[in-house]
């Protein structure tokens, strides 16, 4: 079941992001290392267009990362993390509120962790202070726990 995350027409270019991080899986799939980059790190973007509308983005000095996505969809995107990071980047994915839902439904949900109960009348979300397990719906945006608290 779908949430009610908006749709396609309540935002504005590609929507904005939230987490953006790079995964680098060793050639031997041995190692896995995961750099995350905060949504406001400001960077500069080089020019791009939106191959979809043919629209083109001129470049930018001390632009937050996010948005290189919210402008020009994925390419300039992953170019951007290219240009900072040195690396190349040779696999993309993006994952909406959507997807994280049905992904911890699948995963048969996940701990997360909140330093103070919440008592969300319009969701009906109702947590105590630490650790519990979410699932579904009430999934995406919480701190997943650190495994000395589960």
């Amino acid at each position: 079941m779908k949430g009610d995350h908006g749709s396609e027409d309540d935002s504005e270019g590609y929507g904005q992001l939230d987490v953006m991080m790079l995964v680098d899986i060793s050639e031997d799939d041995t190692d896995v290392n995961v750099l995350s980059f905060p949504c406001d790190l400001l960077v500069d973007i080089r020019s791009c267009t939106d191959m979809q509308s043919g629209q083109h983005f001129e470049a930018r000095s001390d632009a937050m990362i996010s948005s290189a996505m919210q402008d020009a969809a994925p390419g300039c995107a992953v170019d951007t993390v290219n240009a900072v990071t040195g690396i190349e980047v040779d696999h993309f994915m993006l994952a909406d509120l959507d997807a994280v839902t049905e992904l911890s439904d699948a995963v048969g949900g996940a701990d997360v962790c909140v330093t103070e109960a919440i008592d969300e009348p319009k969701s009906g979300l109702k947590l105590p202070a630490g650790a519990s397990s979410v699932q579904g719906e009430q999934g995406p945006g919480f701190p997943l726990c650190p495994s000395s608290l589960r």
